[in-house]
């Protein structure tokens, strides 16, 4: 609804995303994404082997990293992605842990940004558990033809 009432054309399926992908060939120069927090209900069993898990397999118990690498799958070559997740996503370990290593050295990662509760002085969300603390907000590039620099992560840190 809100591409149709801005005249943003865009084509739109309704399924499971991780199960019945509609876009197998999708390159998207954009990914925004606001996953479902630590869905442990999410079937990953059932995805061993897919080859959108080229960073490792995430924990059936947990989807934030198939989500992760799901985006990453449907980036384009120059393609940048910024999506937010909860805070234990940052130092989760095992199989995450394991999975968040490969994709920074990778150098995928330009930046991870911990977000206070209420960031915003006058907004009402509250963060309420079991997502203590606020959000993580990261931002994730192809980057493989564009050169990197640390300003990004340095302009946020100083915002934060």
């Amino acid at each position: 609804m809100n591409l149709a009432i801005r005249g943003i054309d865009a084509r739109i399926a309704h399924g499971d995303t991780f199960h019945n992908d509609k876009y197998l060939d999708l390159k998207a120069d954009y990914v925004l994404a606001n996953p479902p927090f630590n869905d442990s209900d999410w079937r990953g069993e059932q995805l061993r082997g897919d080859k959108r898990r080229a960073f490792g397999p995430p924990p059936a118990s947990n989807a934030n990293y198939a989500w992760v690498q799901h985006f990453i799958d449907h980036l384009a070559p120059t393609g940048l992605a910024g999506f937010v997740l909860a805070n234990g996503s940052m130092s989760s370990n095992q199989s995450e842990g394991e999975i968040r290593r490969n994709i920074i050295e990778a150098d995928l990662v330009d930046c991870m940004v911990a977000l206070p509760n209420k960031p915003v002085i006058n907004d009402a969300i509250t963060f309420i558990e079991p997502f203590p603390v606020g959000l993580i907000v990261t931002l994730v590039s192809a980057g493989i033809l564009r050169k990197r620099s640390a300003t990004p992560a340095v302009a946020v840190a100083q915002a934060v």
